[in-house]
């Protein structure tokens, strides 16, 4: 892509948000720290702006050292800046306070957050605290420096196991958003509206020209969240016997997920925090591996605990997506499946020793699973591809098997024998253990 081609769709992602002027990112950071602390500075400069997939973020640095992020929204300006999109920035900032206060991992402290356009910079903007470090994504496949690679990522894992297994300790009793009655007020916190980022149809001339946060209503079902995505977030415009039996088999994997319970013995569901986007570039460490920071809380929510704090980090489940996992074609930024299984079971271990065999430990092993699914549910881009594998894992045959009854499903030629015994599969493969 050419210069002027990142340069027009920075414009229609980020419009009048360019324009903010460095003069008052630097007067609006001063003001911040001057009201929130006591601390001696006397200068600011401007630093750097990163322009993120949904967010400009921008780099202030006082004379003493401290540097503060202003995180502005891709949706802070135009149609876009939505009654929505507002309340999800101040949810964002409440659910990383309260996370950063009942734990400690090393969220970014929420300096300030306004979600109006009335203040220095003339957007909405979060203040935050600068995370020092280098993303996961950036020394996974790096041989240089002091610790060899394989200890390095393994830490990675282990100090990443041992902060998310914190999380246990907040639970909720629908899946959403968090919210509070007084505003950013930890007291009286409750479950409100979900919120995802929606660009279009995928394909469409228009894709991502009209970024618009989506809210959707609370949930008091993890099979009825799931199935909500499948019915509003599929393309409309596909009606082929692939497109339809996809949506079928996923429906029958639905059914087959385990109850949202603290325990097995419950009926009762209940939900957890999870990170958003909870992969490699959001997740930073130090030349050790060790965790120095999880980055990125856009559209935070609770969810079902199979998919909540105990999953998997999303870098090593890529070959559970086959559309985004490139194995063996790039593998200088891939790690081959019995890598990626390994890791897993690194993972699974450490995150079962944190929460002592109890609990959410009993969804590890398979969150990679879980999370495909949800996957599959919540983009159908991502839907036919991951139904294969699935059906193909279940039944034991090739892709190209797979594809074929997948088809039939769609064009109803499976027979009821042939459902029964994909259904049995769908059981067996997403049963966990009860204790």
């Amino acid at each position: 892509m050419s210069s002027t081609d990142k340069q027009r769709e920075l414009e229609e992602r980020f419009g009048p948000l360019l324009s903010i002027s460095e003069k008052s990112l630097v007067d609006l950071a001063w003001n911040i720290r001057r009201e929130n602390t006591n601390d001696s500075f006397t200068s600011a400069k401007f630093i750097s702006r990163l322009n993120g997939s949904y967010n400009l973020v921008h780099i202030v640095e006082f004379d003493d050292g401290v540097r503060y992020v202003v995180r502005v929204p891709a949706t802070g300006w135009g149609e876009r800046f939505t009654k929505s999109a507002k309340r999800s920035l101040v949810s964002q900032a409440l659910t990383m306070r309260l996370v950063r206060k009942k734990t400690t991992i090393p969220v970014p402290e929420v300096y300030a957050v306004d979600s109006s356009s009335s203040n220095l910079i003339g957007a909405p903007y979060i203040a935050i605290s600068y995370i020092h470090g280098h993303s996961v994504y950036s020394k996974w496949f790096d041989e240089t420096g002091p610790t060899p690679m394989e200890e390095r990522r393994l830490n990675i894992l282990d100090s990443l196991a041992r902060a998310m297994s914190q999380l246990q300790r907040l639970q909720f009793t629908m899946i959403g958003s968090l919210e509070s009655q007084d505003g950013m007020s930890e007291n009286g916190i409750k479950v409100g509206p979900c919120y995802r980022w929606d660009e279009g149809i995928f394909g469409d001339d228009n894709y991502g020209q009209n970024l618009q946060v989506n809210e959707f209503e609370p949930f008091e079902s993890s099979k009825y969240y799931l199935r909500y995505h499948i019915e509003h977030y599929g393309d409309p415009t596909k009606h082929s016997s692939l497109a339809i039996g996809s949506r079928a088999l996923l429906d029958m994997m639905v059914s087959s997920l385990p109850l949202s319970t603290e325990g097995a013995s419950s009926n009762r569901e209940t939900f957890v925090l999870s990170l958003p986007d909870f992969d490699s570039q959001n997740v930073m460490i130090d030349e050790q591996g060790n965790l120095t920071g999880i980055i990125d809380w856009d559209h935070v929510q609770t969810v079902p605990r199979f998919l909540g704090f105990s999953s998997f980090p999303g870098w090593i489940t890529r070959d559970w997506d086959p559309i985004i996992y490139y194995y063996p074609a790039i593998k200088e930024r891939e790690n081959s499946p019995e890598e990626l299984k390994r890791y897993r079971q690194r993972y699974n271990g450490k995150m079962r020793e944190m929460l002592h065999g109890k609990g959410d430990s009993r969804f590890v092993n398979k969150s990679h699973i879980f999370e495909a699914i949800s996957i599959a549910a919540y983009d159908n881009v991502h839907r036919l591809e991951i139904v294969r594998k699935v059906v193909a894992r279940v039944l034991r045959v090739e892709d190209d098997d797979a594809l074929e009854i997948i088809r039939d499903m769609g064009s109803g030629r499976l027979t009821l024998k042939e459902t029964d015994k994909l259904s049995k599969g769908f059981q067996a493969l997403l049963s966990v253990p009860r204790h």
